[in-house]
């Protein structure tokens, strides 16, 4: 199976996007040492670079990871 380029394209951003949202839920999940702790260790994987204020999509896992939290703390 060969994939153009329109279609790997895609599927790039739909992993990103899953990566960003996983990440926020987990954070939610775990705690602000554990966000330091993937920081940390994820430093040089460009696929965690949303983690840096400079990121385009740094303020869209800001925004889920606020909006995971309170939907935490009705479970």
């Amino acid at each position: 199976m060969y994939l153009n380029s329109v279609q790997l394209k895609f599927m790039c951003v739909r992993v990103c996007r899953d990566i960003v949202k996983l990440t926020a839920q987990f954070v939610a999940r775990n705690g602000r040492q554990f966000l330091t702790n993937l920081m940390n260790r994820e430093q040089r994987n460009y696929q965690f670079d949303f983690l840096r204020p400079q990121h385009s999509l740094f303020q869209y896992f800001t925004k889920l990871l606020e909006q995971y939290t309170k939907v935490r703390q009705f479970f």
